[in-house]
């Protein structure tokens, strides 16, 4: 699965189950279709779980979770 998430289009869903920094700013784009970049590694990524960089329509730029991009 992992191979054809990178370049698709997803949709970002924030739970907020974590704390962290710019928590804000994956509240206020939750919801939002994200085109999915590329997939991260330690030490850029949680070395438990899988993670992507995406880029919101804005030109906003984060690393989420694999279970937060879902296919619309």
């Amino acid at each position: 699965m992992a191979a054809t998430v990178t370049g698709s289009k997803r949709e970002f869903h924030y739970d907020g189950a974590t704390s962290v920094q710019n928590a804000a700013k994956y509240r206020a784009h939750d919801g939002q279709v994200v085109k999915v970049l590329r997939r991260l590694h330690p030490p850029e990524a949680d070395a438990e779980v899988v993670m992507y960089e995406v880029e919101f329509p804005d030109g906003w730029r984060a690393h989420v979770w694999l279970d937060e991009i879902v296919e619309g």
